[in-house]
């Protein structure tokens, strides 16, 4: 992991509405009265894709560091840095939502929290959706991955996680993925070449 002086929880942004800044500003608070304030630095990484939500809830807590995306009108996702790489591997522990960057957090070691809270305003919470979607539910299967279904209990996973002896944890995804198979880059250029 990349070498920091203060100890840091990465907050990964989910790509559907769901109330995900109650939950930063939960942590950081929480953390905060724990700790002291800004003694554990609150990272937000919200989604690069805009996303419209119907509560109006903005981050209080000034500890909170967020990312900034840039130009949001672009068309595309953002190109993949080294900025984006170095967040993971610098995070001691990465809460979000069952999401592409939680399964890039496992693959790098990183203690991970799924964030599968419901709040009253969106359908699209990250509870409702990784019950209704077949990748979201892969993920949810990976063994000593940690969720929390309420605030309360993202909380006491972070505070877990953090208290726990190693910086790094090696989650068993094998069922994510074929490695067995041929690579998919290899299986379009033999379909391409072939007449």
């Amino acid at each position: 992991p990349i070498k920091k002086w203060k100890r840091r929880v990465l907050y990964a942004g989910f790509s559907l509405a769901h109330s995900e800044k109650r939950v930063v500003d939960a942590i950081a608070n929480h953390l905060d009265e724990k700790f002291g304030s800004g003694s554990i630095e609150v990272h937000y990484r919200p989604h690069p894709i805009p996303i419209k939500r119907v509560d109006d809830y903005e981050i209080s807590n000034k500890n909170v560091v967020v990312f900034n995306h840039q130009n949001l009108s672009r068309t595309s996702l953002p190109a993949t840095e080294e900025s984006f790489t170095n967040s993971i591997e610098s995070a001691d522990v990465v809460v979000g939502a069952p999401t592409t960057l939680m399964l890039e957090a496992m693959l790098l070691g990183r203690p991970c929290l799924i964030d599968l809270t419901t709040d009253p305003y969106h359908r699209t919470t990250a509870s409702n959706a990784a019950k209704n979607s077949l990748h979201m539910q892969d993920l949810l299967a990976v063994p000593d991955l940690q969720i929390g279904y309420t605030i309360d209990e993202i909380l006491a996973g972070v505070d877990e996680l953090l208290a726990h002896e190693s910086d790094s944890i090696s989650y068993d995804i094998s069922h994510l993925y074929k490695t067995r198979d041929v690579l998919f880059s290899e299986q379009l250029l033999a379909f391409l070449s072939s007449e």
